[in-house]
């Protein structure tokens, strides 16, 4: 009795059979997934990089803060030529 999947049966058995083309695409593949795994990191790396520029910013800003209230006469010594004149 044939049911209506003997006739893919062997279509398959048919294709195993069958030797296949001698094909090297494994350059093709990976470049492939080196473009999807650039483009699909693309905003983290954006978002890295502003995070990178947030902290250089505000580390600067600190270093100049600490230097100021390092010694807090600076200000009077700077002002004592002017106070003298």
């Amino acid at each position: 009795m044939k049911t209506p999947l003997d006739h893919i049966d062997q279509i398959a058995a048919c294709a195993r059979r069958e030797a296949g083309p001698e094909v090297d695409v494994s350059a093709a593949v990976m470049q492939e997934l080196r473009h999807k795994m650039f483009a699909q990191d693309r905003p983290l790396i954006l978002f890295t990089a502003g995070s990178m520029i947030t902290a250089a910013g505000a580390m600067a800003y600190s270093l100049i803060i600490i230097h100021a209230l390092s010694n807090p006469l600076n200000v009077l010594f700077e002002l004592t030529p002017l106070l003298g004149q």
